[in-house]
């Protein structure tokens, strides 16, 4: 689907409860135009069963359910998810937006979920999110930012992507980032992007931090 590239413009695909969106062959691309306003708003289900790569560029409203079966399915826009996000023999790449509801790896083929780009919390805000076997990056450029100032909670098992020494995973602009589950640190971790910044990771009371990697990095922060 091409961007129109004209001031003004918009367009916004609606796939309604109990409605199915199938992405049912690779190397699709749904582009949007840079000056106009887009949207895909998914109540139902929007999955993707074809193999090779399908890259939705429209901003994603999830309220239901995003299945990757087969391939890569890549969330180029911004999203906002108080659905359910789910790798299901396909990977499925986000990059950026604001997180919430299920965020889910259910394949058994060693495909996985992979969050990328900046998830920002708004001051006074807290964003909850359940995460089951998902990671934080995904190698050299596909890097996760958790910036605040508000606070994420979040539940279940995340991972941080394993990439040599590489930071996989940010935490700035004084977020906090409150855990109830498991966090499984496979990959660096980096603190506060320099003194004038900071974050705060609370591990609470019942929660493990699973420290396996040899690197983490605090700028300016606080971890308790």
């Amino acid at each position: 689907m091409p961007g129109v590239d004209t001031a003004g413009d918009s367009a916004t695909i609606v796939n309604e409860a109990g409605a199915t969106y199938d992405l049912s062959r690779g190397e699709s691309q749904q582009n949007i135009g840079s000056t106009g306003t887009y949207a895909f708003i998914n109540n139902g289900l929007l999955e993707m069963t074809g193999g090779g790569g399908n890259t939705l560029s429209a901003p994603l409203y999830n309220t239901a359910l995003v299945s990757a079966q087969n391939g890569n399915l890549y969330l180029g826009g911004a999203l906002t998810n108080s659905g359910t996000l789910q790798s299901d023999q396909g990977n499925l790449i986000t990059y950026g937006g604001t997180l919430g509801g299920l965020i889910e790896d259910i394949s058994t083929n060693g495909a996985n979920l992979f969050m990328t780009g900046t998830y920002a919390v708004p001051a006074a805000t807290t964003d909850s999110v359940v995460f089951d076997g998902v990671y934080f990056g995904w190698g050299s450029t596909n890097v996760a930012v958790l910036e605040g100032p508000g606070t994420l909670a979040s539940n279940g098992l995340v991972y941080t992507y394993h990439y040599g020494g590489q930071v996989q995973l940010f935490l700035g602009g004084g977020v906090t980032w409150d855990n109830a589950g498991t966090v499984n640190q496979q990959g660096a971790i980096e603190f506060g992007a320099g003194t004038a910044d900071a974050a705060t990771l609370v591990n609470e009371a019942g929660a493990t931090y699973d420290l396996s990697s040899l690197v983490m990095v605090v700028s300016s922060g606080v971890i308790w």
